[in-house]
């Protein structure tokens, strides 16, 4: 017996998420800069529950580094997060997720960090403006992003309540064999 093949990366990558949540409708802010660099402009969006008035507590995504660098840089866009986004609206949380470098196989690891910590700079700054409550932030990690989930929360600080590892690649020991990124 032979199992179904996998989709291609960029099909599976925009495939609906299923979900069981109450359905909601959510507002999203859309490419907002956090960064410039060589390349162009690092996006993030904003999912809020409509009609919620005030700061919400709010879960930030630190994606992994799946297919191509430009991807990986679009990967806010990717379906997924939007689905993600509408669980936890259904909760009564916004939801962020950015766009960052890649590490290109972990030759720039440093560049796609630094991507992390600088977003997450923008965000507890903008915290009002974006209508978060910048005391109530949890981190939701996916693959290799959990690489980037512990010093993320150190560098964000008090008002990280919550850091959540989704298949995370937590490999730090590698890191070292990669001093050119």
């Amino acid at each position: 017996m032979t199992g179904a093949a996998l989709p291609p990366q960029r099909e599976f990558l925009n495939d609906r998420l299923v979900v069981a949540a109450r359905a909601v409708d959510m507002v999203r802010r859309a490419d907002l800069a956090y960064a410039t660099i060589p390349e162009g402009e690092l996006l993030l969006d904003v999912y809020r529950p409509a009609g919620h008035e005030g700061l919400l507590p709010a879960v930030i995504f630190l994606h992994g580094d799946a297919g191509a660098p430009e991807m990986v840089r679009h990967a806010k866009d990717w379906r997924a997060f939007g689905d993600w986004a509408a669980l936890f609206g259904a909760e009564g949380l916004a939801a962020i997720p950015f766009g960052r470098r890649s590490t290109q196989a972990m030759t720039r690891w440093r560049d796609a960090r630094s991507d992390v910590l600088t977003a997450l700079t923008f965000i507890r700054h903008r915290a009002d403006d974006l209508g978060i409550d910048a005391e109530r932030v949890g981190l939701f990690a996916f693959s290799a992003g959990g690489l980037w989930a512990i010093p993320a929360a150190d560098h964000y600080g008090r008002g990280v309540r919550c850091v959540a590892l989704y298949y995370p690649r937590l490999g730090y020991a590698d890191l070292s064999e990669h001093e050119s990124g």
